[in-house]
């Protein structure tokens, strides 16, 4: 089953669903914090985010505004 939009879906579309999982990988760090996790763990998902980061600016080059500034 897939979950988001399908591939060929709008642009606007996958934009959207790509900055509701950046979203959820900022909102993922700040419930590893309250729970307690390692610096060290964290960092290791910040490195993993900006991954998705870098490859949503090479598919959606410009786009982002507000909380949706990633870097």
């Amino acid at each position: 089953m897939m979950i988001g939009p399908k591939p060929d879906s709008s642009p606007a579309v996958q934009t959207e669903s790509c900055q509701q999982f950046l979203l959820g990988l900022f909102d993922l760090h700040d419930h590893g914090e309250l729970a307690g996790f390692s610096p060290e763990l964290l960092a290791r998902l910040d490195e993993v985010r900006l991954l998705f980061v870098d490859e949503f600016e090479r598919r959606f080059p410009g786009y982002g505004t507000g909380r949706a500034v990633w870097r």
